[in-house]
């Protein structure tokens, strides 16, 4: 349709390839696709132990609300409505606004339970951010230590060849490399 309106092609092959009949399921030597099913819950319950806390709280989150990895890296503490017993998330973007669909995600008890402490005050904030994460960890890091810091030590700079900053904000592939990562770790 695209390429007869923008006359890379005749009308007629669009009035063609609208007249064909689409592959119908088991009536074809084409291959069915597996259904992709859940992920089992022993595995989900041996990998969280293995992730950073906000990763875990997202997995946790997908666990009881059924979001998506893009919605749940990009929430915001003003893109949820608190105003009743069961939260509702509408996400600024999602994979079917093309479409004219609203997309509100129902957030119930159990998902408030690990959503809450994460809130931010401010509405435009994310909720999950590997920065923030990377800073809570450097921080008990340095109060669990039990020798005291040397001089030397103090008056290192941090080498900005060697690693770069974590990021303001989970990206979907960053989020995958977390749970990936866990799960390799949980077996």
């Amino acid at each position: 349709k695209w390429a007869v309106e923008n006359e890379h092609v005749p009308p007629s092959l669009h009035h063609g390839l609208n007249s064909v009949v689409g592959l119908r399921r088991g009536r074809t030597d084409a291959p069915e696709p597996k259904p992709i099913l859940p992920v089992d819950d022993v595995d989900v319950h041996a990998s969280v132990p293995h992730m950073p806390p906000p990763v875990a709280a997202m997995v946790w989150l997908q666990y009881w609300t059924g979001m998506r990895p893009g919605e749940v890296t990009t929430m915001r503490t003003g893109d949820i409505d608190r105003t009743r017993k069961v939260w509702i998330y509408r996400p600024r973007s999602h994979k079917t606004e093309h479409h004219g669909i609203e997309r509100e995600i129902s957030i119930g008890p159990k998902a408030q339970e690990v959503l809450r402490p994460w809130l931010k005050a401010d509405p435009e904030a994310l909720i999950f951010s590997p920065r923030e994460a990377e800073e809570e960890r450097s921080k008990r890091r340095r109060e669990d230590r039990k020798s005291p810091m040397t001089p030397s030590q103090r008056r290192r700079k941090r080498n900005p060849k060697r690693a770069r900053p974590p990021k303001e904000s989970y990206s979907t592939d960053t989020y995958r490399r977390a749970v990936q990562r866990a799960c390799e770790k949980g077996g």
